[in-house]
């Protein structure tokens, strides 16, 4: 998900960015591409949406959205922009987002923090995730869709559709 790589920082009110992606997951996921979209709103605050198509069977489509809020604003490269965030050694944020897909939802809370250096800003982020799965394993229909899908190998190991997961997340976005 594209707002578990990202720096802190938001983006000017009005700013506004849009994204494709693609790529390969592991565990019989497939291919999947992307469309994300983030606009600035102001006062350290940014959204984003995204749309998500794979052809791994289970989750052929997903759709989901978040609201990011820088809450400190790194003030040894530049001045606070905005007045709201507090002033700090590095820049923090906190995202909050949810989505659904065919036979799933989702909800999180991720925390980041990163470091600009000019040209290069390393982060690290946590997030933790809600996953509601929409199956009965005990119908063997619900089952059979389950079966070499991306959530395969997390339902046999939780023995449930209902699980939490916590991530941690390394990064750096660099500035060419």
């Amino acid at each position: 998900s594209f707002t578990s790589f990202q720096t802190a920082r938001s983006m000017p009110a009005g700013e506004f960015t849009v994204m494709t992606t693609a790529s390969y997951v592991d565990l019989g996921a497939g291919a999947e591409f992307g469309v994300r979209g983030r606009v600035g709103v102001g006062h350290g605050l940014e959204a984003g949406a995204e749309v998500d198509v794979s052809n791994a069977g289970f989750a052929p489509v997903l759709l989901a959205a978040d609201l990011k809020f820088h809450f400190v604003q790194d003030v040894t490269l530049t001045p606070v922009a905005d007045p709201f965030p507090l002033p700090g050694p590095f820049d923090a944020s906190v995202t909050v987002g949810g989505g659904t897909a065919v036979f799933s939802d989702f909800a999180f809370v991720h925390l980041t923090a990163s470091k600009r250096l000019n040209w290069v800003e390393p982060y690290i982020a946590y997030r933790y995730q809600w996953i509601d799965i929409d199956l009965n394993l005990d119908d063997s229909g619900d089952a059979e869709d389950a079966n070499n899908s991306l959530f395969d190998e997390i339902i046999e190991e939780a023995g449930h559709t209902r699980f939490r997961l916590h991530h941690l997340f390394l990064g750096s976005r660099i500035d060419l």
